[in-house]
Formats: structure tokens, sequence, C-alpha cells
């Protein structure tokens, strides 16, 4: 084989990696769950509020990075939606090759700029891209049970009050913050917020469990720390039956997953474990019992700008298979961060305006809660404060996680004396920091409005730099 015929063929290899590698990506993106504004839906608690626009963009970057781990959880990390590479074709102006002189396959593209029509288009987009031939084919298929999973997760952080993680919710639970609708959140606050959401199912279990068996004359009382462990007292045994009865009413799916939120920049190794060991039912456990557990991390990347020797940690850590993605963004506009391009980050935008869906409707609409537009935002330009999330399915998870992050942050490109966070052997109690953290019940004393100002404060940003 001649010199030209050698440099033609690993012209085409060379291709056909940087081809493989877009497709999967893309695939890859379009298949996470895109949360944004959104208008006209039921009024918000406490005010007359019936749109996030404008105020809620780092609690849709939340619901992101809480989506994508209960996608992990429920469907798995090779899962892809069937309708993903119908929304932009394979010659689409969102992706280009590079030159094939490049010799790094996983850096084989570039991002264009991103569509700049608005999102209620996207449905006529995927009319016109069923038109055109489509050569990738998706591997796994989805089935009807994976589909049926899909948009539950999705009814789940949907727009009503009903809904488990919808924005509702989270107001609610802001107010445990000092935060009210319309004002800013914080990465941070967010994470926090999303800690609290345990609390609220096991509290409806329990107020559901109450009430029946008190009907009953059978319940005799739940201390708090019940409610945080779910155990509970009863007199006699029938009342057994009302609880598994109710637990089975208040999606049950969602008692396998729980949420770790990490105190001063450190993951305390033996409260993550406690609660994987923490029983999904009732009985004596068994492995497969165990919970799943989305660990959270509020970090700050510097002081007032991001620190530039940080970028290669945060590089690392996207890069890793457990790493569920950043909270993060440019000052006061959030994003939700899913790889990096170069020194470049990946991101997925909540700022645009949608209307509301009613996902009570069998089969409702998907296309508008699946961004088919990658964007891209220099390092150099991201707030220092952010929330850097994991998903951990089980103790054996948790211990690679630890042993791969521990790498990342005391790589020799860290050129930090401090590390961004760090694993602590014991609970966070031995430290007396759990008892500080531990959200309020809804008969805590009111916040004061000097307590507000103070938790305004904390969430604009957190973190006092070491």
């Amino acid at each position: 084989m001649d010199e030209s015929a050698s440099g033609c063929t690993d012209a085409a290899a060379s291709t056909e990696i940087v081809s493989s590698n877009v497709n999967q990506f893309r695939k890859d993106f379009i298949t996470r769950i895109w949360l944004t504004y959104r208008r006209e839906f039921p009024q918000l608690k406490g005010c007359t509020l019936t749109t996030d626009c404008g105020w809620g963009c780092t609690l849709r970057s939340g619901q992101m990075l809480l989506a994508q781990s209960l996608l992990l959880h429920f469907l798995g990390r090779d899962w892809v939606w069937a309708d993903a590479l119908q929304m932009v074709t394979l010659q689409s102006e969102l992706f280009k090759s590079k030159p094939s002189t490049v010799s790094d396959s996983n850096a084989g593209f570039t991002f264009l700029p991103p569509l700049e029509r608005p999102p209620q288009d996207i449905s006529e987009q995927l009319d016109s891209s069923r038109n055109r031939t489509q050569t990738l084919k998706l591997n796994p298929v989805s089935t009807s049970e994976d589909e049926k999973l899909h948009r539950k997760i999705i009814s789940w952080l949907a727009d009503n009050p009903a809904a488990t993680f919808g924005m509702h919710k989270l107001i609610e639970l802001g107010e445990n913050s000092g935060k009210r609708a319309g004002d800013w959140y914080g990465p941070a606050v967010v994470a926090h917020i999303l800690r609290y959401l345990e609390v609220v199912v096991v509290g409806l279990l329990l107020e559901l469990l109450q009430s029946l068996c008190s009907y009953s004359g059978e319940f005799q009382h739940i201390d708090s720390m019940a409610m945080k462990d779910q155990r509970y007292i009863f007199r006699s045994g029938s009342c057994a039956t009302w609880r598994r009865a109710v637990e089975d009413a208040v999606e049950p799916e969602l008692r396998g997953i729980t949420v770790y939120v990490a105190q001063d920049c450190t993951v305390y190794i033996a409260d993550v474990i406690e609660k994987h060991l923490q029983a999904v039912g009732s009985g004596i456990p068994k492995s497969s019992d165990r919970r799943a557990v989305v660990i959270l991390i509020p970090v700050r990347l510097g002081g007032e700008k991001v620190n530039p020797e940080y970028k290669e940690i945060v590089k690392g850590i996207l890069s890793l298979e457990f790493c569920v993605g950043i909270v993060g963004g440019k000052p006061k506009q959030s994003f939700y961060f899913v790889g990096f391009q170069d020194d470049s980050l990946i991101y997925m935008d909540p700022h645009y305006c949608q209307s509301s869906v009613d996902v009570s409707i069998k089969d409702f609409p998907l296309e508008s809660y699946h961004c088919p537009s990658p964007k891209k935002m220099s390092f150099g330009k991201m707030d220092p404060s952010c929330t850097i999330g994991f998903y951990s399915r089980s103790e054996y998870d948790f211990e690679k996680i630890i042993e791969e992050v521990t790498k990342v942050l005391n790589s020799p490109s860290s050129k930090e004396k401090y590390p961004l966070f760090t694993f602590s052997r014991g609970h966070a109690r031995d430290y007396d920091i759990d008892k500080l953290c531990m959200p309020k019940t809804e008969s805590a004393v009111q916040i004061s409005e000097t307590q507000r100002r103070k938790a305004e404060r904390l969430s604009n940003e957190e973190f006092v730099l070491l």
C-alpha cells in the first residue's frame, strides 16, 4: 500500500471515530431531561405567581441534576430515549467534525452555536427531521416499560402542586431556608432543598399513616427520630398492614433512593453508608433493599471569580462515571453542566420560558422536556459557587467514588494547597455538624426577618475560601 492510500485509510478511520463520538454524545445529551422556566402553571403557595421565569433557573438546574439521577436509578446508564435522534438530524447545524488531523478521538467534534429558535418550534423540528434519512441505529431500544418510567420521572418533576419534585414543592421547602417564590436561590440552598424532599416523602407517608391508625384507634406515637428513620410504634400488628398499604400508595419507587448533602465541603463517609444501609421495605433487609444515594457537594471554586487552578479538577470530576453533573452557571444565571470540551463547559440552559404541560394526560408531549441544543461556556466565565452531584447505587459504588474522586482532587495538575472538598471517616454528628443542618419541621418557629436576610447572604454565596 502506497503512502497516499495509507493516509486516506487513516483519515477515513479517524472520521469514523469522530462520527461515532458525535453520535454517542448526541444520544446521551438529548436523552437527558431538560427542565426550563414554565408559565401558566397553578399558582404558587403564598403568592400570585404562575411562572418562575426570571428567578427559578437554579431550581430548574437542580431539578435537571435530580432528573439525571432518577434516570440512572430507574433506567440505567445505557438507556436511550427512542426519539432522541429524531429531534436533530445527523447533519444538523449543531455539530461539525474537526479536521482529520485531530489525534484525540475524545475531542473529535466541536459545537456550533446552538439553535436560537424558541422551544415551541422543537415539534416542527421533529416533524421535519422524520422526513430525512437516518443512518445511525439506536442501541438499546426502549421498551414500553422503559417509556412508562421515563414519563413517570417527568411527572414527578412537573409544575403542579401534587408533583413530588415539582416547582411547587421546592418553593414550599425553600421556606426552611428563608426563601420565597421570586427570590434568588443559590446552588447550595438548592442542594439542601433537594435534601428536604426525603423528609417530605416520609412525612406525607406518616401523615396518612397517623390519620388511618388514629381512626382505627391503633396508633400510639411517632417520635422525631422515628420520622427520620421510618420506624413506627403501634399498639397492635394490624396497623402495620395500614402502613404497608400507605407505603404502596405514596410513590413506592422513591423509597429506594435518597439524598445526602455534604457539610462544609466534607462528605462524612459513615453518613452516606448509613443511608445506603437503610432498608427500603418492611421486614429483614436484603441487599436488594438497600437505598441508592444522590450525593450533593456544595463547593466554591474561588473568591470573587473562579480560580483557574480548579479547571482540571472540574474536568476530571465531570469525566467520572458516577458524576451526574454540576449545578452552577454565570453570576445570577444558573446552568446545568454535563460535560466539557477542551477548556469549555457543556451545559443545559433552563432560560427558556415554555408553557406548562399537563402530565396527567395520557401520552403527554415529551419534546419540550428534551433539549436538542447543547451550549458551551468557557471555564473562566463560571461563577465560583456550584454544587457537584454523584449517583451512588450501592456501598461498592460509594467506595469507587471515594477512590476515583480522591485521585482527581490529588492529581499532579492540582496546584491548590487545599482540596476542593474532602471525605472524612465517621458521622457529621461526631463533629456537631449534623444538628446544625437538620431541616425544620412544620411546627418550627417561623423564620425572622433577620434570619431571612442571613439566608439571602448565604445563598449569594455560601463559603469562606481557605
